[in-house]
């Protein structure tokens, strides 16, 4: 079993504002996309608390919900929907790179840029630094070429998703990964999901910029695409350590190691509201 860190969600290009945690709740905010399937006003999100949050924030704008592991996000779900995630391009192609060998059971831990909020007597603000925080968890099931797939009745309802859409469908890297129902690991559990806030899920130092992180020393000894030995700094300032997060890239493969493995899934029985 391999890990995936996957950067997703608003960041300072796409959205230009960090996302939202509210009442212990993590509110990824999808990125804007001019060919989205779905606006911002389509979202089982509070309207009220996103113009209070995002000055002159357009909720007619088309978003790109991706990945979609909350199926709370939209009404009317079909009964047989699952968790899916669409990637292309580079990104794609790293994931398929032979060297990565992504592959059913691999499991994606999704993170973003948030900031906590607090409520004054008016309205809901944020507060607090700026931190990288883990949102949400993938395990995969099945591993779908979009321009492969037979639109019969065990697919049709996939077609809402934003990789099946004009811009995206005829592209040869263009790919579906649809969630496992239930964790391979503990039945319990939904095979994709999203947490509510827990500091174990924050990747930034505390007292950092968000792109430092705090990782648990196991990582010192994998490989995580994307960075290197280097990417390991001390402080000049406090002489602490921490982990340079690479600014480019949206898929963070950590190479297969028992220990790595453990740590996610203590992460995701520990932190997943049951």
């Amino acid at each position: 079993m391999k890990i995936i860190l996957s950067r997703k969600g608003f960041d300072s290009d796409m959205g230009g504002h960090p996302s939202p945690i509210i009442n212990k709740k993590i509110i990824s905010m999808p990125i804007p996309e001019e060919n989205g399937n779905y606006s911002y006003n389509e979202l089982q999100i509070d309207s009220n608390l996103i113009k209070q949050l995002y000055n002159n924030f357009d909720l007619k704008r088309k978003c790109h919900l991706d990945p979609d592991i909350n199926k709370a996000i939209l009404k009317n779900r079909p009964k047989n929907w699952k968790a899916l995630f669409g990637q292309t391009g580079n990104a794609q192609s790293h994931l398929q790179n032979e060297n990565q060998d992504i592959k059913k059971n691999d499991i994606f831990l999704f993170f973003g840029w948030f900031r906590k909020t607090e409520r004054t007597k008016n309205k809901i603000i944020f507060t607090g630094p700026d931190m990288h925080v883990i949102f949400g968890y993938f395990q995969i099931d099945k591993i779908l070429k979009v321009k492969d797939i037979q639109w019969n009745k065990e697919n049709e309802w996939m077609k809402y998703h934003d990789h099946i859409n004009e811009k995206y469908i005829n592209n040869e890297r263009n790919t579906i990964y649809v969630a496992k129902e239930r964790l391979s690991f503990n039945k319990k559990l939904l095979g994709a999901g999203i947490f509510d806030y827990n500091k174990n899920l924050v990747l930034t130092k505390n007292g950092y910029l968000r792109s430092r992180w705090e990782l648990p020393k196991i990582f010192k000894s994998v490989n995580i695409t994307y960075h290197s030995k280097n990417s390991w700094k001390i402080s000049k300032k406090t002489g602490e350590e921490y982990f340079q997060s690479a600014g480019r890239g949206q898929e963070f493969v950590i190479e297969k190691n028992k220990r790595i493995k453990e740590w996610a899934i203590n992460l995701i029985n520990d932190c997943i509201p049951l």
